[in-house]
């Protein structure tokens, strides 16, 4: 019912932009790219993904010896440290999006990137040996995942609304999805 009301207001409408030969705004890509052989441009992204896997296990070892040599938890160190190195290809790449005009690609970027650990919850789960890993989640856990559903949810309202209202430059949704990650950190750093 509320959906139904906020379609018959119509406040957004997708638009189809015409694909050019010259960026929006900005360089889009290195034009030296232009010419290099596909299969070179292949090898060089399969060794540059092999390199961020093994950066990523070396980058999980290093954040729980800090947790361990620091006194916090484990929990508080994933979701401050860990989750912020681990989102840096997204923020690089969310910013490169906006600054060439390229705003859907930067929230699909968003939400993508959500949809996917979602889906990592499958290979954990098989890898994971006894009964379903979400039943095996502590109570931090599970805290996290709830409020990275609220703060998505907190977004998919701010897309069906549209509002125009700002708080301190940024849009309400923003400012809520703010207050809810200081929250979170908050109750990590201190019950964690």
């Amino acid at each position: 019912m509320i959906l139904r009301d906020y379609d018959k207001k119509q406040t957004w409408m997708p638009v189809e932009v015409p694909e050019t030969a010259e960026p929006l705004i900005g360089e889009v890509a290195p034009r030296a790219l232009d010419k290099v052989p596909f299969s070179r441009l292949v090898w060089g992204f399969a060794l540059l993904a092999l390199t961020i896997l093994v950066c990523g296990l070396v980058l999980t070892s290093t954040a729980a010896a800090i947790a361990e040599q620091s006194g916090l938890s484990t929990s508080f160190v994933g979701v401050t440290l860990l989750a912020t190195a681990t989102s840096l290809p997204e923020v690089s790449t969310t910013l490169a999006a906006v600054r060439i005009g390229a705003y859907s690609m930067a929230i699909s970027n968003i939400f993508g990137s959500n949809l996917l650990m979602i889906a990592l919850v499958l290979p954990a789960d098989l890898a994971y040996s006894g009964a379903p890993i979400l039943g095996a989640l502590d109570q931090a856990t599970a805290f996290a995942l709830i409020s990275g559903v609220l703060v998505t949810a907190i977004y998919l309202a701010g897309l069906l609304i549209r509002s125009h209202r700002t708080i301190f430059g940024m849009g309400i949704d923003s400012a809520l999805v703010l207050a809810v990650y200081a929250m979170t950190l908050g109750v990590f750093y201190h019950f964690g």
